[in-house]
């Protein structure tokens, strides 16, 4: 069997990425902006956040594997929609100003105390 074309898996991850926007709504979760004011107010659509961190860099996966790792961070209970001048701004975060290490540290020792 092939793999399937890279055509094809961007086409899936599309379609994937729409449906964990209906799934999760189409709307800020701390400004309620919805997506056409969020594109009217900053040039710029709605986003996934992470509010509890997350431990991997989204620059180094592919647009489908993104996808999968959305899809598992929504079942962790760890995905919400911002727009993006909520998800700039670190609106609600633990880690806000806090540098990549640090913030690594900081998830460990929340999660050695649990």
């Amino acid at each position: 069997m092939s793999r399937p074309s890279t055509a094809y898996l961007a086409a899936w991850a599309a379609k994937q990425r729409a449906a964990l926007f209906d799934q999760l709504g189409r709307v800020c979760a701390l400004c309620a902006r919805t997506e056409e004011e969020a594109w009217n107010s900053t040039g710029e659509g709605l986003q996934f956040d992470h509010p509890h961190g997350r431990d991997y860099d989204l620059r180094r996966l592919n647009r489908w594997s993104r996808v999968i790792q959305y899809e598992r961070d929504l079942a962790a209970g760890n995905l919400r929609v911002l727009c993006a001048s909520c998800n700039r701004g670190g609106a609600g975060r633990r880690y806000a100003g806090r540098r990549r290490g640090q913030m690594r540290k900081a998830q460990h020792a929340l999660r050695s105390r649990a």
